[in-house]
């Protein structure tokens, strides 16, 4: 309600301070322009002493409110700096400085803000970024030797309402001189000023002016931001620094950590603070409550089945790796209880229990309708669930889950078929056959039933679960390389089966698998945060999936007598790791969102953008679980090891692919200048709603700006 409130205000507020430019079209008078961020010809990177002491200095400039840049002028080439600031309780302050040098732009970004707007002993967390690059729009030569050089140059220009910006999460923008208006990519990502076309989305930055009290650049923002008429844009990249004390200043590329090692203790805190984070998700009814609006998820807080059985086994797991556990036990419990209260018997009368579900995908048989939706039992949803179960009464009471678990153990037990072939799916009611062939929940169904072995002692889980994988192992084992990494699940049933029945052949597909997933890593990228991503997609939770299957193939292949070859490919998974922790929200990621605390320690799906959902959490915390156990069971403090071949070689890509990350220009180096552009088409009455002869003439719906909103069609770039 307050949040609501809050927002209705900020509108209001925003739409008082639009109204004395609406209907105009040229910018209101500007300060005198000074140097712009075209004057910044070439780069001149910093070293990490000198970053971290222009970081440090504007640190003691906000903090103390005294000098820390001293008096003289240091001289050098033109540089634009950027200096953000925040409490942690909203959306960064920014400021920029152009000057002589990198301390003397960012003299004259401190010298922009007012003595009663310095943070003082409020300041939390400082960003310093030093524009390297610039790419201006249009280029000044363009139109050299046209015929008609204005057409040339309007058809090159950038047009606010229609251009798509060129990578916005490493590009910022600027516009002329005369207003005065840059922003950085960090802002363009975390206000969300950008829309799924790359197209400038005006209001949240109008928004962020508003609450900011910065009414002159919100008037001048306001019509350029939507101005019909070509403009030139200049495009920046910038070199950065963070941090949040002071004293330790870490470079940032893209806004975000690099990393290069993992210790146990490091990915135990890790899944520590995400796990308490995630069990916050969780409501009392076991659905999910949106922690912040970049949340992602079904109407009305539902969880899918599957997916709710994978986070009350992910919060399980990680309960293992922290010592107030309660409040994540107690979010587990309470998906668990959401589930066994969809627990529905097979057929009338029957002992046997199972989750059902919606299949949308089948046709209906009576009607010819494909929207029909059958209520269907999966194989692999029931087995989770039955995983979920025995993983929580590993902490607390046992026994307080062995009714359910009972119903779906007979379920599971009545899916086995001649030789051990697990049924994938069924109808409800009735029991029928699908012809649907699930591995993946053949594999979950192994590791259910060896759970309840081991919850039970009783032989016949044992018995079933092994009989169960002897039936997968000779489709996988034929299976070609590049389809293993995918299948996580087959591995960690190979693990637990092994427990039992050491056989040599688990250990021969468990190599299969790590190399598969070894082999997919990018170790040699384009982009510097690309290091470790799985190819053509840039995505920390695909990196989870495959560091979690080499940690179980790692510990497989230990516990099956070859330590040395386990040690290697435990040191194999690293540049995984470091891929899937940049998805990890810490300070520097969250400090331009709207309210940054609340985001801190979730993990995002990948590092362009700000989308977060329940499977980013569960992937993270299932696979850093299984990245920390293997660790421990091999004894690996890091996962670098000076002596091995292997790790060495990991090392020197690592660096190349991070020298990167400080070379300028970087994307500027390749960009031909040309912008998409979309069409702008205002909506038209339809005939059979043609208004009357004397009627006034249609207008689009106001919008939060108090215009119409535009239908967009994509056409191809202008020439």
């Amino acid at each position: 309600m307050h949040a609501a409130i809050r927002r209705l205000f900020h509108g209001l507020v925003l739409v008082l301070a639009i109204m004395p430019c609406l209907g105009q079209e040229e910018p209101p008078p500007a300060p005198a322009a000074g140097p712009w961020f075209d004057e910044v010809t070439r780069p001149i990177p910093l070293a990490l002493p000198h970053g971290t002491a222009l970081c440090r200095a504007a640190w003691t400039e906000l903090r103390n409110g005294r000098s820390a840049l001293g008096a003289a002028s240091t001289g050098g080439a033109m540089r634009a700096v950027f200096l953000s600031w925040s409490d942690g309780s909203k959306s960064a302050n920014v400021v920029f400085g152009i000057g002589d040098g990198p301390v003397n732009a960012l003299r004259a970004a401190l010298d922009k803000i007012p003595a009663d707007r310095l943070p003082g002993g409020q300041l939390r967390w400082v960003k310093v970024d030093v524009v390297q690059d610039t790419f201006m729009i249009p280029q000044p030569a363009l139109g050299d030797g046209a015929e008609d050089k204005e057409a040339v140059l309007a058809a090159s220009s950038y047009f606010a309402r229609e251009n798509a910006l060129p990578l916005p999460s490493l590009v910022g923008i600027a516009f002329s001189p005369s207003s005065q208006i840059a922003i950085l990519p960090d802002q363009l990502l975390g206000l969300g000023m950008t829309d799924p076309k790359n197209r400038l989305v005006a209001d949240p930055y109008a928004q962020w002016l508003v609450e900011q009290g910065r009414k002159p650049e919100l008037r001048i923002w306001n019509l350029i931001s939507v101005l019909s008429t070509p403009q030139k844009l200049c495009l920046f990249e910038t070199q950065a620094w963070f941090t949040d004390n002071g004293r330790d200043c870490v470079p940032l590329y893209r806004g975000h950590r690099l990393y290069d090692d993992a210790t146990p203790d490091e990915l135990a805190g890790i899944i520590a603070a995400t796990a308490q984070r995630l069990a916050g998700v969780i409501n009392e009814k076991g659905r999910e409550t949106a922690p912040f609006p970049e949340w992602i998820g079904l109407p009305n807080g539902r969880i899918r089945t599957f997916d709710a059985a994978l986070t009350a086994l992910a919060l399980a797991q990680a309960a293992h790796y922290m010592e107030d556990k309660q409040g994540v036990l107690a979010a587990g419990d309470r998906l668990a209880q959401a589930l066994v209260k969809r627990l529905k018997p097979m057929s009338d009368g029957s002992r046997s229990f199972c989750l059902v579900e919606q299949d949308e995908n089948e046709e209906d048989e009576a009607t010819s309708n494909v929207q029909a939706a059958w209520r269907t039992v999966r194989l692999s949803t029931n087995a989770l669930c039955a995983l979920a179960l025995c993983t929580l009464a590993e902490h607390g009471d046992a026994t307080r889950y062995d009714a359910p678990l009972g119903g779906l153990a007979r379920f599971l037990l009545a899916q086995r078929q001649p030789g051990g072939v697990f049924v994938g799916q069924r109808r409800w009611p009735g029991g029928s056959l699908t012809d649907v062939v699930d591995p993946t929940g053949s594999a979950l169904a192994v590791c259910a039933l060896q759970a309840l072995h081991e919850k039970t002692k009783l032989p016949v889980f044992r018995d079933a679960a092994v009989e169960g994988f002897e039936a997968l192992l000779p489709t996988v084992a034929k299976r070609p390389m590049d389809g293993l990494s995918q299948d996580e699940w087959f591995l960690r049933a190979a693990d637990r089966c092994f427990t039992y029945q050491w056989d040599d052949r688990y250990i021969q597909q468990a190599q299969r698998f790590a190399l598969a997933a070894v082999a997919e890593q990018v170790r040699e990228p384009v982009v510097p945060d690309s290091f470790g991503d799985v190819p053509s997609r840039p995505s920390a939770t695909a990196a989870a999936t495959r560091s979690g299957l080499i940690a179980v193939a790692a510990r497989l292949i230990h516990d099956g007598g070859r330590q040395d070859a386990a040690r290697e490919i435990m040191l194999d998974v690293r540049p995984s790791v470091l891929a899937q922790l940049q998805g990890r929200i810490t300070a520097p990621e969250s400090m331009y969102l709207a309210e940054p605390t609340r985001h801190l320690d979730f993990f995002r799906d990948h590092v362009q953008g700000v989308g977060f959902d329940l499977q980013c959490q569960y992937a993270q915390l299932l696979s850093l679980c299984e990245v920390a156990r293997t660790m421990k069971h091999l004894h690996l403090d890091s996962l670098r090891d000076p002596q091995s071949a292997a790790s060495k070689r990991i090392d020197e890509l690592l660096l190349a692919a991070r020298t990167k990350a400080t070379t300028y220009p970087q994307f500027l180096a390749v960009f031909d200048g040309k912008l998409v552009r979309h069409h702008i088409e205002l909506p038209e009455r339809a005939p059979d709603e043609a208004a009357a002869p004397d009627a006034p003439a249609a207008r689009p719906a106001p919008s939060r700006l108090g215009r119409g909103e535009p239908v967009v069609r994509p056409v191809a770039p202008r020439r």
